[in-house]
Order: C-alpha cells, then sequence, then structure tokens
C-alpha cells in the first residue's frame, strides 16, 4: 500500500461531508427557487400573511396587477362613419320639388261636344196601293221658279247643284210634296225608301191641289218630285224622267215631319 493511500475512516468521513454539503446545497437552491418564483405556497410566508395585516396589505401593493390600466380602462363607444345616401335614401329623406304641372291649378275638363239629339218627327201616312206609291220620282227644273217674291224663289238662291244635279239646301235635298204633306216652303222631312235608304229633305215647291190626288198625297203614284238642274242629271234619268235612276230607287215607306 502507498502512503497516500487514505485510511477506510477518513474515505467514509469524507463522502458523508461531500454528501452533506451537496444536500445543503440542493436544500438552498431549492428555498431560493421557492421563495422567488412561489411566494404565496411558502408556508412562512403564508403565516406572515395571515399574521401581519399591513405587511399583507403592503405586499399587495408590492406585487405586479394582473391587469393593465388599459384593461380596466373604461371603454368608450366606437363610432362608425357614416355611409353617403343612396340614391333611394335621398328620394326617401329629400323632399320632391313640385314640378310645373303640379303647381299649376288644374284645368277644367273640357266637356265632351254633346251629341245632337234626334229631333221630334211625326209620322204621316204614306199610301200602301202599288198605284198610289210605285216608286217613280219625278223632277222639276229649278229655273221654272222665277218669282222673286216668293219662297220658292228665295231658297234657290241659298241652294246649290251638286254633282249628280240635286239642288241642295242646308244638308237637304230640295222636292216639291201635295199639300197632304207640306203647306209651305222650308218644312223639313226624313223621307225612308223600301231599299232602305233614308235622307233629309226640304220643301222648295208644293204641289197644286189640282196636280194631285184627291187626298192630295201623290199624282198617278208619284209622290215625291226631285228640283234638280236638268242641265246636269244624268242621260238615264233625263230619259226615264225618273231621279230613282241616281240611287233612290224603291218605294217610299215613311215620310217623317221634322217638328
Amino acid at each position: 500500500m502507498s502512503k497516500y493511500t487514505a485510511s477506510t475512516p477518513q474515505l467514509l468521513l469524507s463522502r458523508k461531508l461531500s454528501l452533506l454539503l451537496l444536500l445543503l446545497l440542493i436544500f438552498t437552491c431549492c428555498s431560493a427557487f421557492t421563495n422567488t418564483a412561489l411566494p404565496e405556497f411558502s408556508p412562512g410566508y403564508a403565516g406572515r400573511l395571515s399574521t401581519e395585516p399591513e405587511q399583507q396589505q403592503t405586499l399587495k401593493l408590492s406585487l405586479p396587477p394582473i391587469y393593465s390600466e388599459a384593461d380596466i380602462r373604461p371603454t368608450s363607444p366606437i363610432t362608425l362613419p357614416e355611409a353617403p345616401p343612396t340614391n333611394e335614401t335621398a328620394q326617401a329623406t329629400e323632399p320632391a320639388e313640385p314640378t310645373p304641372e303640379a303647381t299649376a291649378p288644374a284645368e277644367p275638363a273640357e266637356a265632351a261636344p254633346a251629341e245632337p239629339a234626334e229631333p221630334a218627327t211625326a209620322a204621316l201616312a204614306v199610301p200602301t196601293a202599288y198605284s198610289a206609291n210605285t216608286g217613280f220620282k219625278s223632277y222639276m227644273d229649278y229655273r221654272v221658279l222665277t218669282n222673286p217674291r216668293t219662297g220658292q224663289y228665295a231658297l234657290q238662291q241659298k241652294a246649290y247643284t251638286d254633282e249628280q244635279g240635286f239642288r241642295i239646301y242646308d244638308g237637304c235635298y230640295m222636292v216639291a210634296l201635295g199639300t197632304y204633306y207640306a203647306q209651305s216652303v222650308g218644312q223639313r222631312f226624313r223621307i225612308t225608301l223600301e231599299g232602305g235608304r233614308s235622307f233629309m229633305a226640304i220643301t222648295g215647291d208644293i204641289k197644286s191641289d189640282a196636280h194631285t190626288d184627291s187626298l192630295h198625297q201623290h199624282r198617278q203614284g208619284n209622290i215625291v218630285e226631285f228640283i234638280v238642274d236638268q242641265r246636269r242629271i244624268s242621260k238615264t234619268c233625263r230619259r226615264m224622267g225618273d231621279m230613282s235612276y241616281a240611287g233612290f230607287s224603291g218605294r217610299i215607306i215613311s215620310i217623317e215631319k221634322i217638328l
């Protein structure tokens, strides 16, 4: 054995001291760690908190706050920027400017022209026998009415001749009738033919009673005699002596006097 070799009791003592120092070092480190990192779990620290209120209050003040001032600051309301009004919103909120049509006073509506009232008429008897109502319609030339002192002549000065040679006064065909139907010139009638044609007539002359039947309605079946310009009627009408060939064919169905 070397002279530097330690004895067994010394080695054991050295090992015990080393182990003790190691445990002391570990304990010291653990105590420092627990005192700084987790002070609330130290029994001694908890006792001091429970027995020393003032120190406990001081310690609470010295501890770092859990919440920052920003966390406990009262929140301010968030103000959003107002969106510009849309066309629909502007139209709904802004009052519409009155148009000239809206501000102008309403004009009274024009009344529709009234249709002319149907004239009052009186139906006169028409012969039904063919011999008294043949449908023949003779004519006379207006130039035979030459007396300027008569109503016949005065009416002819205001009449005109149409394209078929008929004399027209105020839209009516000028005719001569017996005294059963007319007693003076200027009387108006509505005459209807069996073919369905109806026309307005005005007396431009009165037939002599000597030239009509006993009732003064016709002469040999001729009831209506047209007043014409003989130089302008058709050749057929002139040759036949009958104005029925100018579009007035048919027997007479009715004669109504305009009242």
